[in-house]
């Protein structure tokens, strides 16, 4: 009786993928090792491809077609951090269509990085909730900078705060945080996140209370913190997807590039993420800060620069999005016309999934 290895690890990786998308209540620890698992799952499929005989009976001329996600599992096996020479040569010469082409059209690439699980959990519980967290994550970037205690202003601001530094308590970028209490001229008294609310349930905010939380931040991770996750968030919203579509897809994050063909404008640059599925490449470009007319017009730059590279190879579609807290401010609205302009479509973390619903169209 033959066995149908792509089938049942095709099977196994369903399972772990939908426990691990389906159970964000998990620690942080059960949740890094399902999304290891989910992993190690699907490089277990795209390697049985390889050698499963009655996979390759039946679909040869399938497997041909899906090429980008047979040399997925390469990817999908190495270690997260930074790649290594050898492994980023690996890629370019022998594992992935996309940077393959992208060499011929004249980029060599620096620097690929690749999310440990661990980022990417922290990335997707943030990112999913982002209309909640999104104030006190802005204001802890402006208090973090000199270590200010996190002051919470009003009574309906209780809530959201906890939430938020209990979510960066459970992922480790917050190694301590205490809520200090004064009431009045009285002392102030130290509360465990969890027991504010009761306490402000027996006895509200008066206007002379103030009730401020005090953290200590892991400095070691407070670039991510601060904005790294927008890129791990948007690979693992675009993974997911495409996941989901069954698509041939390749995907790849923080590569860093320089262009070696002469009488080109940009000689080095980055992009956040890179996907490509069969004749459509999709860039995304990830900024936390406050975007600016400058800044606008280094993207549009990159973007014009990309293109021409995705025109030489051949490409029939490109797609360019900038992930970004929107911004409502008068002098914004120039800025977002420009980059409409320049066909680059600016979305917020929360809004990815909806917008690329509309616009990915694997197999159509």
């Amino acid at each position: 009786m033959k066995v149908d290895l792509v089938k049942e690890f095709s099977r196994l990786s369903s399972i772990v993928h939908r426990l691990a998308s389906t159970n964000p209540q998990l620690g942080q620890k059960a949740q890094a090792a399902l999304l290891q698992l989910s992993s190690a799952s699907k490089a277990l499929v795209h390697m049985s491809q390889q050698f499963s005989e009655s996979y390759l009976d039946l679909t040869a001329l399938e497997l041909q077609d899906n090429r980008r996600s047979v040399n997925r599992g390469y990817w999908e096996v190495l270690p997260p951090g930074r790649l290594l020479e050898p492994q980023i040569l690996e890629l370019v010469r022998n594992r992935s269509v996309t940077l393959k082409r992208l060499y011929q059209a004249s980029l060599d690439f620096t620097s690929i990085t690749k999310f440990s699980a661990e980022e990417l959990a922290f990335a997707r519980e943030i990112g999913d909730d982002f209309r909640s967290h999104k104030r006190y994550w802005n204001r802890l970037k402006k208090v973090v900078v000199d270590d200010r205690p996190f002051r919470i202003g009003q009574p309906w601001e209780v809530k959201g705060a906890i939430a938020f530094f209990s979510l960066l308590l459970r992922h480790g970028y917050a190694n301590r945080c205490d809520a200090q209490l004064r009431r009045g001229e009285a002392a102030a008294i130290t509360l465990d996140l969890n027991a504010v609310s009761a306490e402000l349930k027996n006895s509200p905010l008066a206007e002379s209370d103030r009730l401020q939380i005090m953290y200590q931040i892991d400095r070691r991770q407070q670039a991510f913190l601060n904005g790294g996750w927008f890129e791990a968030y948007s690979y693992y919203v675009f993974e997911d997807m495409l996941i989901r579509l069954a698509a041939d897809f390749e995907i790849y994050s923080r590569v860093q590039y320089q262009a070696t063909q002469a009488g080109r404008s940009v000689s080095r640059g980055d992009i956040d993420l890179l996907v490509s599925l069969e004749d459509q490449i999709v860039m995304v470009e990830c900024k936390s800060g406050e975007f600016t007319e400058e800044e606008a017009g280094r993207c549009v730059q990159k973007t014009r620069f990309l293109k021409e590279i995705c025109h030489d190879m051949g490409v029939k579609e490109t797609l360019f999005f900038l992930v970004a807290p929107r911004v409502d401010a008068e002098d914004s609205a120039a800025v977002i016309d420009r980059l409409k302009s320049e066909d680059i479509e600016l979305v917020e973390p929360q809004d990815i999934r909806s917008l690329l619903s509309k616009r990915l169209r694997p197999g159509a």
